[in-house]
């Protein structure tokens, strides 16, 4: 059989199948736009084939799509159009949509997704979209619908594969995402959302509904989220459990938000509790903590790990009293030699902490952290005299199973439990003072010229990891 009779043969199969796919409808769009104004859609397809009727009366018009979703949905195909008459319906037939995108240039009057079980990706931002039927899209992996406040209502029972949804700014007021089990990214900010319903997510890393109205979430099936950003709600109750991927938690301007069981996501490196009426805050076991936002909030205690080291903490405008802040100062890690972190524990004579000027300020300025007022950047100093005969600060100690100190005899000498690795040793006296910081050098530590009293010693293993003691000399 020659070439050309194997092309014609090709061409006799091929022209009935191509016929099927431009009359093969997959969805149709009515918008609403100015006559003559220059409109814009996003697209790709099962083939490499669509074919488009405007609404213009030219009929079908035949474009050549890719046949894959990009990576960069900025990428997809741009299909540029005019409009010629009023509120046009806009077809599109082929084989198969992947992609379709039209968003930021009109409005959408009505839209039907008529054969789109192949569609993955859905964009539709700024188009006063009112409704949307979703039923008929079960392999939809992104959906972007943001800025639709007409919107109030969305279904994604039939929406499975969801990987990414975005309905920032519209008027949804609760939405379930529990049949959607893959999805990994949530943005839904400055919405009118109350209720947001999770299920078991065990992708989901981004969840960022700032700006919103939500009032209580559970995250107890999302082990992977990595940031939760929730400022500015309206949040009482918030469930964490097993959420050891989390790392930044942005929760301030959520006014009812009294407590939460910060253990249950230990690897926090920042957290946001600004204007919050949390007041007890043990964060004890978040030994990763480099930021802590907690200004304008009601605490009236707060207990960080000694193994974190903090970049930020901003505790002003809280209730603070001189025992409280002896607390955070004495479990405060000591820094570095060389090292220094600020705290900021005032703003104004009405935003700072009432038992400032009464603390001992120097148990945190001996461990190498600067109180300052916010505003003016003044150093802040008490006098020690707001909790007369405490011993803050022992009770927190980290729990150990093998002292860092042995006695060798009743001379006051010890040996340094080398089993440990230990590379530092630091003592405090029971109020905090520093007495002692040298690096490991001998085994051997001789305290025959401290008087007689209770003393905090802390060894640092080669690990990183602090081991604490207390001593009764």
């Amino acid at each position: 059989m020659t070439t050309s009779w194997l092309l014609l043969l090709t061409l006799c199969v091929s022209t009935p199948q191509l016929r099927a796919q431009e009359d093969n409808l997959l969805l149709s769009i009515q918008i609403q736009s100015a006559q003559n104004a220059r409109q814009v859609l996003r697209l790709a397809g099962v083939s490499n084939k669509l074919w488009i009727d405007f609404g213009d009366g030219s009929g079908k018009q035949q474009f050549a799509v890719p046949d894959e979703v990009p990576d960069d949905l900025n990428q997809l195909k741009e299909i540029p159009f005019t409009v010629r008459q009023a509120n046009p319906t806009i077809k599109v037939y082929g084989a198969g949509i992947r992609a379709f995108g039209f968003f930021r240039t009109g409005s959408i009057l009505d839209l039907q997704l008529v054969k789109t079980s192949d569609l993955q990706v859905l964009a539709l931002d700024n188009t006063h979209l009112a409704s949307l039927d979703l039923s008929g899209c079960p392999s939809l992996e992104v959906l972007q619908c943001f800025g639709n406040f007409e919107l109030t209502q969305l279904d994604l029972s039939h929406c499975p594969k969801l990987k990414e949804l975005q309905v920032q700014y519209t008027g949804l007021k609760s939405i379930d995402l529990t049949p959607c089990k893959e999805l990994e990214v949530f943005l839904a900010f400055k919405s009118l959302l109350e209720e947001v319903h999770l299920g078991s997510h065990p992708k989901l890393w981004y969840f960022k509904a700032d700006e919103a109205h939500i009032r209580s979430l559970d995250l107890s099936g999302c082990p992977a989220l990595q940031l939760l950003h929730m400022n500015t709600n309206s949040l009482s109750s918030l469930t964490l459990r097993g959420n050891i991927a989390l790392s930044d938690m942005q929760l301030g301007e959520n006014k009812q938000l009294a407590r939460a069981d910060w253990s249950e996501a230990p690897a926090l490196r920042s957290l946001y509790l600004d204007q919050t009426a949390v007041a007890q805050l043990d964060l004890r076991s978040l030994h990763h903590l480099e930021i802590l936002q907690a200004q304008q909030s009601q605490l009236e205690m707060v207990k960080v790990s000694d193994q974190a080291h903090f970049s930020k903490m901003m505790l002003w405008g809280n209730n603070l009293s001189a025992c409280a802040l002896d607390t955070l100062y004495a479990t405060l890690a000591p820094l570095p030699a060389g090292d220094q972190d600020t705290i900021y524990l005032r703003a104004t004579a009405d935003f700072t902490n009432p038992g400032l000027e009464t603390s001992r300020t120097d148990i945190a300025k001996n461990k190498g952290y600067l109180l300052l007022d916010i505003m003016s950047l003044e150093e802040l100093v008490g006098d020690a005299t707001g909790c007369p005969g405490s011993n803050v600060g022992m009770e927190y100690i980290p729990r150990i199973t093998e002292q860092c100190l042995i006695a060798i005899d009743g001379q006051r000498r010890y040996r340094i439990n080398t089993a440990l690795g230990v590379s530092s040793i630091t003592i405090y006296d029971a109020q905090g003072q520093l007495l002692l910081q040298q690096l490991a050098s001998t085994t051997e530590l001789d305290l025959s010229r401290l008087p007689a009293g209770q003393y905090i010693v802390l060894a640092t293993a080669l690990t990183g990891q602090t081991y604490g003691q207390t001593l009764i000399l």
